[in-house]
């Protein structure tokens, strides 16, 4: 019977435990700083896409990156082939952030943007809508999702 109240209380234990390590205290002046090293990563990000920096992007880019846009599901391998071979180019970087959001080692960040693309020799200009989604790991942020889609004109 003792086994039984021992394990029930070592299951609540490490379970509040793990609960704690995965959505650590609130500290402003920590989330504060967490948002900034996204908005700078971000903006790193931005700018290899507009230079067409692939050794860059292949570094922020997780292993595991989805991107989400022009009806397309991309990994890693086939977003940073679009970039070498110049099916998808970045001619004008317009965005503006909407909210960043940090969540333990995951942040979100929300914008519009007005950016000029060409995508398969088609140029467009938005606007659209995206979501890029970044985590911490190892302690550096990497880029996990991009989701892309047109803003409804008014």
């Amino acid at each position: 019977m003792r086994h039984i109240f021992l394990l029930i209380f070592l299951v609540s234990n490490f379970s509040l435990l793990a609960k704690a390590q995965q959505n650590p205290p609130s500290d402003p002046a920590a989330t504060d700083e967490m948002k900034k090293e996204v908005l700078q990563i971000d903006a790193e990000q931005d700018q290899a896409v507009l230079n067409g920096d692939v050794d860059t992007l292949k570094r922020i880019y997780a292993d595991d990156i989805v991107n989400i846009s022009r009806g397309e599901l991309l990994d890693k391998e086939q977003l940073l082939a679009n970039f070498r071979n110049g099916t998808h180019k970045a001619l004008v970087i317009r965005h503006k952030i909407v909210s960043v959001h940090i969540y333990g080692n995951t942040a979100v960040l929300t914008g519009r943007s007005l950016t000029t693309l060409q995508h398969e020799g088609l140029v467009s200009n938005g606007p659209r809508l995206y979501n890029h989604v970044y985590i911490r790991r190892d302690g550096r942020w990497q880029m996990v999702l991009v989701h892309i889609s047109d803003e409804k004109k008014p």
